[in-house]
């Protein structure tokens, strides 16, 4: 599943790449695999196969045909101004709106024709930060870097990667950054942008090298220690 943060719609959607979540009742062919989709969709599981497929296929048609767009995200309530987005588990996922100016831990629900989503915990933004970037889970801790508000002085207000912990819902200031961007982990680190650089961070020694760059404007070619960049933007990591 792909899922797509649409700002200006104010809307979540999603793409199932894989055909898995559309519940195609013509592939069950036991009535211990109806059963199991109507309990999910706590529906009754009483009588015979046949009247159980009806059962299925009644209730997946009507949910269908009361939906404006099966591939949107039902949620509720509902987002103004999604942006960033990453997964906890396969089951939650966590959005940055900046219309509420709060990141959001979504706890999803697939029901045979679209995906219904309720907003189960909010933490807000950092008074500073107008919009978040980039977000990014390892651990119980979430990481994410944000854009500071137009009206904000640089110089007088703390920017740069943040952290919450998913559990206490308690936000603090990781490092110190002028214009952090990216952060994708790798094998427990976290690599993000900052300056013209590329940097590493170890959340449990909290400690941060740089990997590339000078810091300097530039496009030169070279070793990572030699290497400029200009508009530093995009990064990922595979492992």
């Amino acid at each position: 599943m792909t899922y797509i943060a649409e700002r200006g719609a104010q809307r979540v959607r999603f793409i199932d790449l894989e055909g898995s979540m559309t519940r195609k009742v013509s592939s069950l062919h036991s009535r211990a695999q109806v059963a199991e989709e109507l309990q999910k969709l706590q529906r009754s599981v009483s009588g015979t196969l046949p009247v159980l497929k009806k059962r299925l296929e009644f209730h997946l048609k009507r949910v269908s045909d009361g939906l404006k767009d099966k591939n949107v995200i039902n949620l509720e309530p509902k987002s103004r101004k999604p942006t960033a987005m990453c997964f906890a588990t396969p089951e939650i996922l966590i959005c940055a709106d900046d219309g509420t100016r709060k990141i959001v831990q979504i706890s999803l629900t697939f029901v045979g024709v679209t995906v219904n989503g309720e907003i189960s915990k909010a933490t807000p933004y950092p008074p500073a930060v107008s919009s978040v970037q980039d977000l990014t889970v390892i651990s119980s801790d979430l990481y994410f870097t944000g854009t500071l508000k137009k009206t904000v002085d640089p110089a007088h207000a703390e920017h740069g990667l943040y952290k919450v912990n998913l559990e206490g819902l308690t936000i603090s200031q990781v490092i110190e950054a002028l214009h952090p961007n990216c952060v994708p982990s790798f094998g427990g680190r976290l690599i993000f942008t900052d300056n013209q650089q590329v940097k590493v961070l170890k959340p449990a020694e909290g400690s941060v090298s740089v990997i590339a760059g000078t810091g300097h404007v530039g496009s030169e070619d070279g070793t990572a220690d030699c290497a400029k960049f200009t508009q530093l933007q995009g990064i990922c990591a595979c492992y």
